[in-house]
């Protein structure tokens, strides 16, 4: 899904039925309880929406899937991977197949991609742009960086807009909070790479990894909006409620001591007729 789908469905699907479940005071009294059901239904919205993501992968030119080998696989495994693989797609076994040339020549750019190790590097962090760099002797690090820095001026820019509505300004500084920590991540992986790999999915190349952290963000921010919104208690109106009890509390003890002093008046009345 696109950025913008992600914007979309996290505004229309995601933010109504988080503020439903914060507010369903009479289904769900205690707020915490509330707060735990709508922590646990953003956390399956992110799952859903990453597993969809990763089966949209499956329809990439990934290097590491066509050649059925990890993103960590040894130049040796590559090479056999290559010598198994190409005797079951090269062009002269496949003939009755018009496709077989196209499918094969883009298993050979893989492996050629994946057997340098400059290309195969620039490939797993920066996707098809990190060996177009190369051939073009341009600069990966600065071409990177300025790819990273766009980036988050963008996502920036779209948390500032989608926390205008926030009753309070801790939504954007969570946020923003968020996003930086997001920002290190990735810069930490980008220029100094991982041996780490998605279980389950070993092929998925490094760029592709980070790709599905940026699109958690949209819904962290969604429910960072929704908590504060729905939770937060203006200071000023609080204080004015802690204000108006005091008040109350104030009438109540007056009300009381005039009671308690036309009941002393009574009695001593009553005793001094007694004494006569």
């Amino acid at each position: 899904m696109s950025s913008v789908v992600h914007l979309v469905f996290n505004s229309v699907v995601v933010y109504p039925t988080t503020k439903k479940i914060l507010t369903s005071k009479k289904r769900f009294p205690s707020l915490f309880h509330r707060k735990i059901l709508a922590a646990l239904f953003l956390a399956f919205i992110g799952f859903v929406s990453l597993s969809f993501e990763v089966s949209q992968m499956f329809s990439d030119d990934n290097a590491f899937r066509l050649l059925g080998v990890s993103r960590t696989a040894s130049d040796a495994e590559i090479r056999k991977a290559y010598k198994v693989t190409a005797l079951e797609l090269h062009p002269d076994r496949n003939a009755e197949d018009p496709q077989a040339e196209e499918k094969f020549m883009e298993f050979k750019e893989a492996y050629d991609k994946l057997l340098n190790k400059d290309f195969r590097e620039a490939y797993d962090r920066w996707g098809e742009s990190g060996p177009q760099w190369l051939e073009k002797s341009q600069d990966v690090f600065l071409f990177g960086t300025i790819q990273i820095m766009f980036t988050y001026v963008v996502f920036s820019a779209i948390t500032f807009i989608t926390t205008l509505s926030a009753s309070d300004t801790n939504a954007r500084i969570i946020s923003l909070t968020g996003l930086m920590l997001m920002a290190g991540i990735e810069g930490q992986l980008r220029f100094q790479g991982t041996d780490f790999t998605m279980p389950f999915f070993n092929w998925l190349a490094l760029h592709q990894m980070i790709l599905l952290m940026n699109r958690a963000y949209y819904t962290y921010v969604t429910g960072v909006i929704a908590f504060q919104n729905l939770t937060y208690v203006d200071p000023s109106l609080q204080t004015l409620e802690h204000l108006k009890r005091l008040i109350q509390q104030n009438i109540e003890l007056q009300r009381k001591l005039l009671e308690l002093d036309q009941e002393l008046r009574i009695t001593g009345k009553q005793g001094g007729l007694s004494k006569k």
